[in-house]
């Protein structure tokens, strides 16, 4: 394989049975590196995902540039950026361009999209570790869906603050939603989706329901669990 050589770049060597990971295991291969650091904020990115940089998507090209300022990211612990698959964001910024031309702004959620995330060091500030949670691996080398709003939960369970950061527009050059790396066809993924709702169930109780189609409802575990902001609005400079 070809490597990216550079000084601020390590490479983790790693013993598996297997030579390809999953992406909850190989996730959570460098969140046990990351909890040993003392760093304050880590960001993890799939190999085929960045944010929009341009003026419109507004602060994609200067985040890191803000996040290393001296503003008050206390309540904020996992952040992920707005999905344009999901989110029309044009309409959202149209809404408000005061707000979100002089302020970041993070939104309360209980989802998040693994390819691209930003985590507070919860090792150093919480002394807490986090993981993936390896059972929705299968023995077949898929997985069954939603393993990372499962993390997320987990994140609120414990008292974090799980954040959309509206400012940053995800870019994903290889999405394709007919199509995976982790899942044959789109009817098997259907089917590994009747599972998450029974895993879901089992782990957090009645806080979570499921209706006859298989769809989430975290409504009482978010009222039970989330005890940050529903929305933080940070100024910038």
């Amino acid at each position: 394989e070809d490597f990216y050589k550079h000084p601020n770049v390590n490479y983790i060597k790693i013993d598996a049975s297997s030579s390809i990971l999953t992406p909850g295991s190989a996730r959570n291969v460098l969140l046990k590196e990351f909890y040993q650091t003392n760093q304050d904020f880590g960001i993890f990115a799939d190999n085929d995902a960045i944010v929009y940089e341009q003026a419109q998507h507004k602060m994609g090209h200067r985040f890191i540039e803000d996040f290393n300022k001296t503003h008050d990211y206390s309540d904020i612990d996992f952040i992920w950026p707005i999905n344009p698959g999901i989110i029309p964001f044009n309409k959202k910024f149209n809404s408000d361009p005061d707000l979100y031309n002089n302020n970041q702004v993070f939104k309360k959620t209980t989802n998040a999209k693994g390819s691209f995330m930003i985590l507070k060091n919860i090792k150093k500030q919480n002394n807490l570790e986090i993981y993936f949670d390896e059972t929705f691996n299968k023995n077949d080398g898929t997985f069954i869906p939603e393993e990372e709003r499962d993390f997320v939960l987990n994140f609120i369970k414990h008292g974090l603050g799980t954040y959309v950061f509206e400012n940053l527009i995800l870019k994903e050059f290889g999405a394709n939603g007919a199509s995976s790396t982790w899942m044959p066809d789109v009817a098997k993924r259907n089917v590994y989706k009747s599972e998450v709702g029974k895993i879901l169930q089992k782990k957090y109780g009645d806080f979570i329901t499921v209706d006859d189609l298989g769809k989430l409802n975290t409504n009482k575990f978010v009222k039970q669990y989330f005890k940050k902001p529903p929305l933080v609005v940070i100024p910038v400079q």
